[in-house]
């Protein structure tokens, strides 16, 4: 790509020791003109080995926490919140967990569930995780949410509409 640097092109190559020794001689991820970096092509790769080898000397942002709602497994959104925390979206006030959910990152989703800072969080549209979750039919999702203390708005979910699988 454009603007890329050679670490980004081990990071395509699904290559964990040429970017760990790249690493090692100081070599900088940097930032495409697209905005694009090294974390980032990890993520949308889906290569747990080379994220895990960047984490050691990057930080991630709120872009790679983005990616990793929209498409990751827990796997990969728990080595992202135990190097940097969580992310928390400042337009659309939107969570983690909100991102995961209108994603259709149902795996993602029930791991985030797990995590107190996304159960009861509210965004700009003033949705909670739990009635986003009952507004998508993703059932499993809800029930994980009230195991681990979310707080339902009864009045919202009656107004879901329920559609049954078997007549």
């Amino acid at each position: 790509q454009e603007g890329g640097t050679p670490l980004m092109l081990a990071c395509k190559l699904d290559n964990a020791d040429l970017v760990k020794k790249m690493q090692e001689m100081n070599a900088k991820g940097g930032v495409r003109p697209d905005g694009v970096t090294v974390i980032n092509i990890a993520l949308k790769r889906k290569c747990l080995p080379v994220l895990k080898v960047l984490l050691k000397q990057n930080k991630p942002t709120a872009l790679d926490f983005k990616i990793a709602a929209q498409e990751c497994s827990e796997e990969f959104l728990f080595l992202l919140s135990s190097k940097n925390g969580f992310y928390h979206s400042t337009l659309s006030q939107d969570n983690l967990l909100h991102i995961a959910l209108r994603s259709g990152n149902i795996p993602g989703a029930l791991w985030l569930a797990t995590q107190s800072a996304f159960v009861n969080g509210l965004n700009v549209d003033q949705e909670t995780p739990f009635e986003l979750a009952t507004f998508l039919g993703a059932w499993n999702v809800a029930e994980v949410l009230l195991n681990h203390g979310a707080v339902p708005n009864l009045n919202q979910l009656l107004q879901v509409p329920y559609h049954p699988l078997v007549k």
